[in-house]
């Protein structure tokens, strides 16, 4: 199967299996949300000091750095 086939198919299944940010940004992502979800959605994000981290993720620093960033995201993220 060539590398083309193989990605069609793998887009069929999921369109955002290979997103085009980095894996770094993912990870981070996805300790926010977990972290989130411990919280059961009682987080108060514009609050979160910079040294937090979690599940070994600097999430604090991360937050902060995605709401400045805001504007740069693109609509999935």
């Amino acid at each position: 199967m060539s590398a083309q086939e193989r990605r069609r198919r793998l887009e069929e299944i999921d369109p955002w299996w290979a997103p085009s940010w980095l894996i770094v940004w993912q990870r981070h992502y996805a300790s926010a949300r977990t972290w989130r979800l411990a919280a059961d959605g009682h987080v108060r994000w514009d609050d979160l000091v910079e040294d937090v981290v979690y599940e070994g993720v600097g999430l604090g620093r991360w937050v902060r750095a995605q709401r400045a960033g805001w504007a740069g995201l693109v609509e999935q993220q």
